[in-house]
């Protein structure tokens, strides 16, 4: 499901995004244009938005590798939250 799609199915309305959210309350990164260009001011909230995704989207990276998030879930959808709630804890654990 697309993020605004599941943003709006959900109804949250705080949060940090990337450009899927485009169209939302969160917050988002600063675009430029041929217009207008990024002050430095908007370059620097640029970085530091990009350090907080960065880490949500390398956790996304990493349980990808288990499919549970890549691929079309073939198993019965009652086992689903236990299923990906042990790959998330075999992440933490592979992770500290």
């Amino acid at each position: 499901m697309h993020d605004k799609k599941l943003y709006d199915a959900t109804g949250n309305t705080a949060g940090i995004g990337d450009l899927g959210y485009m169209g939302t309350t969160m917050l988002l990164p600063k675009k430029s244009s041929k217009l207008h260009k990024l002050t430095e001011t908007q370059k620097q909230e640029n970085k530091a938005h990009a350090r907080i995704r960065i880490v949500v989207e390398h956790v996304f990276a990493s349980l990808k590798q288990f499919r549970i998030l890549s691929h079309r879930f073939r198993n019965n959808l009652a086992y689903y939250n236990e299923i990906f709630l042990t790959v998330c804890g075999l992440y933490n654990l592979k992770r500290g």
